[in-house]
């Protein structure tokens, strides 16, 4: 794949892995074999003419950022992608012009079918340790308990399945220290199944991680966007709970209720009563659509899908 961008504006961050090519000294743990993928398979051209796309060299801004209007007009001329990349929480819509494409971790209730704009998952380093669960039916969860996760947690709890939980009485997940860190992978890997809901995007670190390490998420789904959407059904990846209520309470009223026609218990045991025979094989499946899709090499090397 050939790709045009402005190489003196280039600013690398963690969601331009497709410019990983272009440098030798990314951290190795966190990319895992992107920089020799990126040379392996992208070649970056100084001529818009010949490229398959053009990418924004920073972290997208908005649309009236002088960069992006200048890739812009390139892209329009030549009648090529511009493709950005936006990891953070803000939900804030951009109306992106026709050849621009955007993708995003984070996109809000009433924004989630804005045109050209696309799922990007949340990279973190990869610390799966090849290993699987026999078939049991644990809950874990290490982290906080605000943004409506509240209610969720306090369910599971009060029911008779098993859980592992881990509070914290702060914002940060484990991510302060080493020893927090180890508890809160620990915690995914000790478990079959781990609960997962958006933090302040609306899109979750933790749903990756489960996958990556190989484990079944039980995920509130509040109408996030999810990569490659056309291709990975998340529904088979574990449970799904419809959280989509959620984002209307906290948009018209900042409070959340577990609705009643929402058994988040049944949902589990029905999962689990119907998978019980091959949750191995579930494991592993998610553990591959981790590598193929979710890891910064999956992600890159299904971009493509986009521009052709």
């Amino acid at each position: 794949m050939k790709v045009y961008t402005l190489l003196d504006e280039v600013q690398f961050c963690s969601e331009l892995v497709i410019l990983g090519g272009l440098y030798d000294d990314l951290h190795e743990a966190r990319y895992n074999g992107l920089v020799e993928f990126c040379k392996s398979n992208i070649q970056y051209v100084d001529d818009p003419a010949i490229c398959d796309c053009i990418v924004l060299p920073h972290k997208f801004k908005n649309t009236s950022d002088s960069v992006f209007v200048e890739l812009c007009t390139v892209a329009m001329r030549h009648n090529k992608k511009l493709l950005c990349f936006y990891n953070d929480d803000d939900g804030k819509r951009w109306d992106m012009p026709p050849h621009a494409i955007l993708f995003r971790t984070s996109c809000w209730f009433e924004h989630s079918k804005t045109p050209n704009v696309y799922g990007l998952p949340a990279f973190t380093r990869d610390k799966f340790n090849n290993t699987y669960l026999e078939p049991q039916l644990t809950i874990g969860y290490c982290g906080h308990q605000l943004a409506g996760r509240e209610k969720y947690i306090n369910t599971l709890q009060q029911s008779s399945l098993q859980t592992n939980f881990i509070l914290r009485s702060h914002g940060l997940d484990g991510t302060t220290n080493g020893q927090f860190i180890n508890e809160f992978h620990n915690n995914i890997r000790d478990n079959m199944f781990t609960f997962c809901y958006r933090g302040g995007g609306n899109f979750s670190y933790r749903f990756y991680e489960v996958l990556q390490h190989g484990r079944i998420p039980i995920l509130v789904d509040t109408n996030c966007k999810f990569p490659f959407d056309d291709v990975v059904d998340i529904n088979t990846l574990g449970v799904v709970i419809d959280g989509r209520s959620d984002m209307r309470d906290e948009l018209n009223s900042g409070t959340h209720l577990l609705e009643s026609n929402i058994d988040l218990v049944g949902a589990i045991l029905d999962y689990y009563d119907t998978n019980k025979n091959n949750l191995l094989d579930i494991q592993h499946n998610n553990r591959e659509i981790y590598q193929d899709y979710f890891s910064p090499i999956g992600f890159v090397d299904n971009i493509k899908r986009y521009i052709t």
